[in-house]
């Protein structure tokens, strides 16, 4: 579990995993949090369903890379946003996705948790480069990169990367 001045940010075993995938505020509730927003969006359910939960299941030995981190705030224990890689690094490359509870958003714990995440990579040596793309009408999720540190690299369709170094 990470820790920075406001949040707790804690990435989910297999079985709470498994739990967060049928009922995202039984969850919070066995963890001794609160979940505000009990939701989970259908692009989420997939990604779990066919990304993270198998490559659990199969024993992935990098499960961190495979599982979302859920962000509470220290002081009410309300789960606030989560964040995820999308895979193991490869090549030194590592994708994050994140997205925040709509009553929390524009309060500065995404970027502070993006924050964390990034120091936390430093620490390995199998990543140099966090990566992130964020769809053109998402003004709010670019400046959040931008405060946490990534710069603009490339524009793909409708989507803009962001990179930055951790090494």
């Amino acid at each position: 579990m990470l820790q920075t001045t406001n949040l707790l940010i804690k990435p989910l075993t297999e079985t709470e995993l498994e739990l967060y995938y049928k009922s995202p505020s039984e969850l919070a509730y066995s963890l001794g949090f609160s979940d505000v927003d009990t939701s989970l969006d259908d692009e989420l359910k997939q990604i779990l369903e066919e990304q993270f939960l198998p490559k659990l299941r199969e024993g992935a030995s990098e499960y961190l890379f495979y599982t979302l981190w859920l962000i509470v705030l220290k002081t009410t224990h309300e789960v606030v946003a989560s964040i995820c890689f999308h895979s193991a690094p490869q090549e030194g490359l590592v994708e994050i996705g994140y997205g925040t509870t709509s009553c929390y958003q524009g309060k500065g714990y995404i970027t502070e948790a993006i924050q964390a995440i990034a120091s936390w990579c430093k620490q390995r040596p199998d990543i140099k480069t966090l990566v992130a793309e964020v769809e053109d009408n998402n003004v709010a999720s670019m400046r959040v990169l931008i405060k946490s540190g990534f710069k603009s690299v490339e524009r793909r369709e409708e989507l803009n990367v962001f990179v930055l170094a951790v090494e």
